[in-house]
């Protein structure tokens, strides 16, 4: 009798493309390597278990008083350093253990758990209350964004959103009066074609101009 399988989650891949046991060739490797865990188990831990590892980190983090920025950085350490992975022939780059990026144990330490604490604790009840609303209701999907560097936070935090909102409008002012370095004319390229107000902002931020990142802002 043949077993129908279920979607466990939009996740899931495995009603339909199921577990490989022994893989033996280079496609299937390629395939599996991110829709399971194809690691060699004696080099380090599973995705599960890291889990473990990093809420145990945690909770001896808080039990010794530790800045959470020290915490953090273990939870880090842990998770690149002590996680399987997998040499393969199929393959050029090493396989990993964290393969489900639904599932990512650093995010459950840090989207999940600490911006809870954080939010809990400063966010007034009434942004908690819209926001969570908002999200229930579908009017927008909002949280925090722990899955980007910011290399220029220095810059951006003291500058603030007027000040972001100055910076681009200088720069797009200089993009509309550079020609061919940044912005493109409206009458050159493609018949028809306009370049995206997006596109000339970023051709404008990275041609030479008084906003380099290697000179400083005034």
């Amino acid at each position: 009798m043949e077993t129908v399988r279920k979607q466990r989650n939009y996740a899931d891949t495995t009603w339909w493309d199921p577990y490989v046991e022994n893989i033996t060739d280079t496609d299937t490797y390629l395939r599996r390597k991110f829709r399971q865990d194809v690691t060699d188990k004696a080099t380090g831990l599973s995705q599960e278990a890291l889990h473990g590892r990093l809420a145990e980190i945690v909770a001896a983090g808080k039990a010794s008083g530790e800045s959470w920025r020290v915490t953090k950085a273990k939870c880090f350490a842990a998770e690149a350093l002590e996680q399987s992975i997998d040499v393969s022939p199929f393959d050029w780059f090493p396989a990993i253990a964290i393969w489900d990026r639904h599932s990512l144990p650093i995010a459950k330490v840090t989207k999940g758990d600490r911006a809870a604490e954080v939010n809990a604790a400063m966010l007034p009840e009434w942004v908690k209350k819209e926001w969570h609303e908002g999200n229930a209701e579908g009017i927008w999907n909002m949280w925090q964004d722990f899955d980007h560097s910011v290399p220029d936070w220095r810059v951006i935090l003291p500058l603030g959103f007027p000040g972001l909102k100055a910076r681009l409008s200088e720069i797009a002012a200089q993009c509309r009066m550079r020609s061919g370095r940044g912005a493109l004319p409206r009458d050159r390229g493609r018949a028809g074609a306009r370049p995206s107000r997006d596109l000339r902002l970023v051709q404008g931020r990275i041609s030479p101009s008084p906003c380099r990142d290697d000179e400083p802002l005034p």
